[in-house]
C-alpha cells in the first residue's frame, strides 16, 4: 500500500492528467464490482433495467479515448448485459458521436490542426496516426459496433413540461446552499 500511495502521489506531482484518469478508472472499477458483483448489493435486480449511454462513454468504448479505456469499458458493457440491462443510445447522442468523428474526419490530416483546440477524440486519434480512411472506418462501422455490444438507438423521450425542473428554482437553491 505504501509503494501504490508513493506511485499515485508521484503521479499527481508529474501527471496530473494521468493521476485523475487513473482515480477516475479505479473508482469506475469499484462502484461497477460492488453494483455487480455482490449479489445482495441493496437486494437490487438489474434485469430489465434501461440504462442509456451518454456520448464519452460511446467514445471509450469504440477506442476514441484509448485502448485501455475501451476495454475497461467494454468489460463493463459486458457485466451490465450479462445482469440482464438493456442499453440504448438517444439519436441525438448517436449524432453527436457522428459529428464528432466527422470533425476527426476533417481535421485529422489538415495542416491547420491545433492540438489545443481538438476534442479528446481527435487528440487521441492523431497521436495513434489516424488519418481519414481510419476515422471513415469507425463512422460506417459505429452502427455495427454499437450492435454488436448490445446498444439500441432509441427515440428522445417526449418531453412533459410539468415534469422538468425549473432552471430557475434549481439555480436558487444552489446559490442558496
Amino acid at each position: 500500500l505504501f509503494i501504490l500511495g508513493s506511485v499515485i502521489s508521484r503521479l499527481y506531482q508529474e501527471n496530473l492528467e494521468f493521476a485523475e484518469l487513473l482515480q477516475n478508472v479505479l473508482i469506475g472499477h469499484f462502484l461497477s464490482r460492488l453494483i455487480l458483483y455482490d449479489p445482495n448489493f441493496l437486494y437490487a435486480k438489474y434485469e430489465n433495467l434501461n440504462v442509456y449511454l451518454d456520448t464519452r462513454i460511446i467514445f471509450r468504448l469504440i477506442g476514441g479515448e484509448g485502448d485501455t479505456l475501451k476495454e475497461v469499458y467494454q468489460k463493463f458493457i459486458s457485466d451490465l448485459k450479462k445482469q440482464e440491462v438493456k442499453l440504448f443510445i438517444f439519436r441525438h447522442t448517436y449524432d453527436e458521436v457522428m459529428g464528432i468523428l466527422e470533425g476527426c474526419y476533417d481535421w485529422i490530416d489538415s495542416i491547420n490542426y491545433d492540438p489545443s483546440k481538438a476534442s479528446l477524440a481527435l487528440r487521441h486519434f492523431k497521436e495513434k496516426g489516424y488519418h481519414q480512411l481510419d476515422i471513415e472506418l469507425l463512422r460506417n462501422n459505429l452502427l455495427a459496433e454499437l450492435e454488436k455490444l448490445g446498444i439500441k438507438i432509441v427515440d428522445s423521450p417526449v418531453i412533459i413540461p410539468q415534469y422538468q425542473i425549473d432552471e430557475n428554482k434549481l439555480k436558487n437553491v444552489i446559490v442558496d446552499v
